[in-house]
């Protein structure tokens, strides 16, 4: 757990915001029909074929990285999972998701309301270390004080690995496609 700020955070724990982005990020959004929309996108931020992300969180990290966010607000890997009857649908329910899409955004409300099972991915390693107040490690353990809260990020970066300008010297120089998915 961390209590902490940031700038900006997109917010993605939101259906009606994950939907916003996700159209930007889907090359041909039309092949998904409007009642599965939701179900058949959580599928795609899902695939685990790849491990450690996909072309369509990659996309909507590298938008939100150059739209000036912080970093991105979401389920964790486990929350989805949580709820079988929802990790079923998205994994399996192809023919029947229609009939289920409805009960997707319950889900997500019931998600929401258990901050155990929110992550925050912070692009910048620096910018979570000023932003952190305190921190807990399991996450209903003790808060521990961070003590490089509020520091400028210019007396923290001699002591990263990855400094601003090796950050500085990424940003920018991959673009994402847009993603394709099919019918």
């Amino acid at each position: 757990m961390i209590n902490g700020s940031a700038e900006s955070v997109l917010d993605l724990t939101h259906e009606d915001n994950l939907l916003e982005v996700s159209r930007m990020a889907i090359k041909n959004p039309e092949v998904l029909p409007d009642e599965t929309y939701l179900v058949e996108l959580l599928s795609a931020l899902t695939d685990e074929s790849k491990g450690g992300g996909n072309a369509l969180t990659n996309w909507i990290g590298y938008w939100a990285q150059t739209q000036g966010y912080d970093g991105i607000l979401f389920f964790g890997a486990r929350a989805l999972k949580s709820h079988p009857e929802l990790w079923f649908q998205i994994r399996h329910g192809r023919g029947d998701r229609g009939l289920f899409s409805g009960l997707t955004y319950l889900y997500f409300e019931q998600l929401r309301r258990s901050y155990d099972l929110i992550n925050v991915v912070y692009f910048s390693g620096a910018n979570v270390a000023t932003n952190v107040r305190q921190y807990a490690f399991p996450s209903d353990g003790e808060l521990t004080d961070n003590e490089l809260f509020g520091k400028s990020i210019d007396d923290i970066d001699p002591l990263l690995t990855y400094r601003q300008d090796y950050q500085a010297s990424r940003t920018g120089r991959f673009t994402a496609p847009k993603v394709e998915l099919l019918p």
